[in-house]
Parts: C-alpha cells; structure tokens; sequence
C-alpha cells in the first residue's frame, strides 16, 4: 500500500537548501584552513627517514616544532566541492524562497530561454 504523503515533512524540505548552503559553506571553511595551515608552515624539505623505493618530503612549521610527511594536495578537492555545495545551496534556497512568496517560475523562465535563444543565434551568425 503506498501513500500519496511524502515520507520527509514539509518543513524539513523546506530548510533542506539552507542546510546544504551551510554545510557548503562549512566544507569551504575547513578547506580554507586547511591550505592556510600548508601555506603557513616553511616549505618542503627532503626527507630524513628511510622509505624503501620512495622519496619523502616533509613539511616543517618550526615555530610549532612539528614536522609532516607531505602527502601533496588535500585541501583542493574539499574546497571544490564546498564550492559546488554552497551554490547548489544558494541556488536551491533562492528558488524555494521564490516560490515560498509566489513567484511564478515559469513565465520569467521562458522569457529568459528566448533571450538566451537569442543570443545563441546571434552568436551562431557572427562566427
């Protein structure tokens, strides 16, 4: 037997957006930080451990005494895909609050895929 009600409650489709928004940017901050901690340390130094059949670099901040082995880049992909969060979040809290307030998306929506026909054409006829 299925039932036509949703399983999630209304209210909580409704903060979902503004909950990726902040988890986004959330996911930002920590990559953020994380590639101030690499950039705040003195650099790569040759390592002075024995690995078998590898080089080792190590990353040293000498002002907190502690030094790493370097395992390259690790706050790149946290960043990105913040990033990609925090505009899916964005994007998905202006629409709802649109249609929270009645906006009609469809009219404004149809009207911008003609003037981005438009300019599609134009740009086709130039080249």
């Amino acid at each position: 037997m299925t039932s036509s009600k949703s399983w999630l409650p209304e209210a909580a489709l409704l903060w979902l957006p503004l909950l990726v928004l902040v988890g986004g940017l959330a996911v930002v901050w920590t990559g953020v930080s994380m590639a101030v901690d690499v950039h705040r340390s003195a650099g790569l130094f040759p390592g002075r451990e024995i690995v078998p059949g590898r080089r080792v670099q190590i990353r040293v901040w000498p002002d907190e005494r502690r030094a790493e082995l370097d395992d390259g880049d690790k706050h790149t992909p946290v960043i990105v895909a913040g990033s990609l969060l925090t505009l899916l979040g964005a994007g998905g809290t202006v629409l709802l609050f649109r249609w929270h307030h009645g906006v009609r998306l469809g009219v404004k929506a149809d009207r911008w895929q003609t003037r981005f026909d438009a300019c599609l054409w134009w740009l086709s006829r130039w080249r």
